[in-house]
């Protein structure tokens, strides 16, 4: 395992929880406005850290000499872990949307945020089943 896996994965579930936070400052009506702002931008910046981090772990990874077509175990960390990569990009650009949404008017961005959210968690969700299937099962 790279390194810098872990560190990565705690910043993608820290953009997970920041939504949450940002679901709960939704629910205090106008009052709770301001900080389901910010908790929708930390949850974007989270999110493009995060795949700073990946690109940063692929390059440990051609550091050490693991490349794809290394071996099956490395051939398999770069296709899934690419793929995630190329869908969380999506989910980036959706929260950079509704961030956008959320600071012109929050009030009317709330169906958005559900979907995005949603979408965001199960990438998460995703991404923890991936590493223990890669690392976890020896």
């Amino acid at each position: 395992m790279p390194p810098l896996l872990p560190a990565n994965t705690a910043v993608l579930l820290a953009s997970s929880a920041a939504l949450e936070l940002a679901r709960r400052a939704s629910r205090r009506g106008p009052a709770g406005e301001r900080l389901f702002r910010r908790w929708v931008w930390a949850a974007f910046l989270l999110g493009v850290a995060f795949l700073a981090g990946q690109f940063a772990v692929w390059r440990q990874l051609a550091a050490q000499g693991i490349y794809l077509s290394t071996n099956s175990h490395g051939s398999f960390f770069y296709t899934l872990s690419g793929a995630h990569a190329l869908h969380l990009a999506g989910g980036i650009a959706a929260l950079g949307w509704l961030a956008f949404r959320v600071w012109r008017d929050p009030a009317a961005s709330r169906r958005w945020f559900e979907v995005t959210a949603l979408y965001w968690h199960f990438m998460d969700g995703l991404w923890v089943y991936l590493l223990v299937l890669l690392f976890g099962l020896k």
